[in-house]
């Protein structure tokens, strides 16, 4: 967040948690990167805390997370 040039970083994705005091620090984060031309891919998953992605056997949030996750993992690896 200090740099003040961001540009040529890898493309991002940003997952952030509803119930999250460092929900507005990722989102924040993302602005910028966008701000400087970064490819971010920028979700919060609604009425969770902080560690929900580790929750996934009770949380369909969790579950779209690591979905979300996978997916553009795979589609940074499959382009090109």
């Amino acid at each position: 967040m200090k740099a003040d040039d961001l540009h040529g970083l890898a493309p991002a994705v940003i997952a952030t948690a509803d119930v999250d005091m460092l929900r507005d620090d990722g989102e924040a984060y993302a602005r910028k990167l966008m701000e400087n031309g970064v490819n971010v891919k920028l979700k919060r998953y609604m009425g969770v805390p902080h560690p929900f992605v580790f929750m996934d056997a009770a949380l369909k949030q969790a579950q779209e997370c690591i979905q979300d996750s996978c997916d553009a993992l795979k589609d940074a690896f499959t382009r090109g």
